[in-house]
């Protein structure tokens, strides 16, 4: 998923309080005005779970002067289990 626009957060992906699996993906030159210029998971009353097997994460960012930022990605109450993948390059 890549050249997406969030104004809120998640620019590539937004994960409410559930299981977002991405396997053998890239998530790239997304931008979001708050967190998660990526991806942006979730789990605040409820959990949630990100899990990413073989992907990328670059090249996202997060355009925020108030809030928290997190141009790959940004967990919020949310678990993340994340293996043979690169996260680089964002902002």
């Amino acid at each position: 998923m890549s050249d997406n626009t969030s104004e809120a957060n998640g620019g590539g992906l937004l994960n409410r309080r559930g299981v977002a699996l991405l396997n053998d993906s890239a998530v790239s030159d997304n931008t979001s005005e708050r967190s998660g210029g990526g991806i942006y998971s979730d789990g605040s009353g409820a959990g949630a779970t990100l899990m990413l097997n073989k992907c990328t994460v670059s090249g996202n960012t997060a355009e925020t002067s108030i809030y928290v930022g997190g141009g790959g990605l940004y967990l919020y109450y949310s678990h993340a289990s994340i293996a043979n993948s690169t996260i680089s390059s964002n902002r």
